[in-house]
C-alpha cells in the first residue's frame, strides 16, 4: 500500500498490527497518521523503537482536556522529559500516540491519532512492540 502524510489506516477484523517506521507519521498536524478502528488489548503498534515489547519505564500516558494538536504534543513531550519513549495522550476528541525516535530525550518527532479515543484505558504499555 503507497503511503501519503495523513494515511487513515483500518485494520480486519483480528488482532492487527499497525508499523510505522521513523519518518512514517511525523509529529505535525498536516504529517502524522490515524488509525480509526485500534482495539487495546488485541491490536499493536510497532513503532520501530523498540527492540521487542516495551518496557513500562519506556511508556507513559496521561489524559488532556484538549483536542488542540500543540497542547497535546506539549503534554506528551512533558511526559517524555522523564525518560518515557512513547506516551498516549486521551485528548477530548481523539486519543494521539507520540514518540521519540532519536537521542534527543523529550522531544516526539513521530505521532498518530487513535480515532475515538479517549480514556487511559483505550492503550496500554503492552499494546506497543
Amino acid at each position: 500500500m503507497e503511503r501519503t502524510a495523513n494515511s487513515c489506516r483500518t485494520g480486519g477484523a483480528d488482532a492487527d498490527i499497525f508499523r510505522f517506521a521513523a519518518g512514517d507519521s511525523l509529529a505535525t498536524t498536516v504529517a502524522s497518521d490515524a488509525v480509526q478502528d485500534f482495539d487495546t488489548g488485541s491490536g499493536r503498534m510497532d513503532l520501530s523503537i523498540f527492540g521487542g515489547s516495551a518496557t513500562a519505564s519506556a511508556y507513559a500516558e496521561i489524559a488532556v482536556a484538549s483536542n488542540a494538536f500543540a497542547t497535546l504534543k506539549s503534554a506528551a513531550e512533558a511526559q517524555m522529559g522523564g525518560g518515557a519513549k512513547a506516551v498516549f495522550v486521551a485528548g477530548s476528541s481523539n486519543g494521539w500516540l507520540f514518540w521519540n525516535t532519536d537521542a534527543t530525550p523529550g522531544t516526539a518527532e513521530e505521532a498518530v491519532a487513535l480515532t475515538g479515543r479517549t480514556s487511559l484505558n483505550d492503550f496500554a504499555v503492552g499494546d506497543l512492540i
